[in-house]
């Protein structure tokens, strides 16, 4: 997919899920010992990143030619305009 969100990110719905644990973390710091709670986005976020989300997608869509040139063209996480070139 290269439509919609996919044209700024090659991965919106792992920027999506690690933007909403980061959003609860911050919701939690209005409570009392709220920031405690920072190990759940950074767990998530490290999971995600480097270890089961990204890594295993990115290594299984790497055998199709055309994700190559998707991916050289395409922000890695976080959205962005595409780049001409």
């Amino acid at each position: 997919m290269q439509n919609g969100l996919w044209a700024y990110t090659l991965h919106p719905n792992y920027f999506g899920e690690v933007t909403l644990w980061w959003g609860i973390w911050l919701i939690a710091l209005s409570a009392p010992n709220g920031w405690t709670g920072i190990l759940g986005p950074i767990t998530v976020a490290f999971l995600i990143l480097k270890v089961s989300g990204i890594p295993i997608l990115e290594k299984k869509m790497g055998e199709h030619p055309e994700f190559t040139e998707y991916k050289r063209k395409t922000s890695g996480f976080i959205p962005r305009f595409r780049k001409n070139t």
